[in-house]
């Protein structure tokens, strides 16, 4: 048995699975609607500068930090967006979960997984 055919596998099964059809189709309809798919692009990109901020043991401005909940409280007014966000979250439970999976099998010891 080779593990990376397992692998394989598994993610042609994800692909199959009507979670990740969902997801899919949502971000297909988000995409159409230039305005509501550059929010999320915007979105994405002040939360990541914030994380790197973090990470590198930086404080983020009170301004920075306003930006993004501002932009928040925007983007959920826009259930499109908020649909695309909760499929997204559906799919991305069930990565953690395989993952969760396999580290346990191997009897990995990482915290907080």
């Amino acid at each position: 048995m080779n593990v990376y055919d397992k692998a394989h596998e598994t993610a042609r099964a994800l692909k199959e699975s009507p979670q990740y059809k969902e997801y899919v189709r949502v971000r297909e309809e988000l995409k159409a609607d230039q305005s509501s798919w550059q929010m999320v692009k915007d979105f994405r990109a002040r939360q990541t500068q914030i994380q790197k901020q973090i990470l590198s043991g930086e404080e983020p401005s009170a301004d920075r930090i306003k930006e993004i909940q501002d932009l928040s409280e925007i983007i959920g007014k826009s259930p499109r967006v908020t649909d695309f966000f909760r499929v997204e979250m559906e799919l991305i439970r069930i990565l953690e979960d395989i993952q969760r999976i396999l580290v346990k099998s191997i009897d990995l010891e990482m915290e907080n997984i």
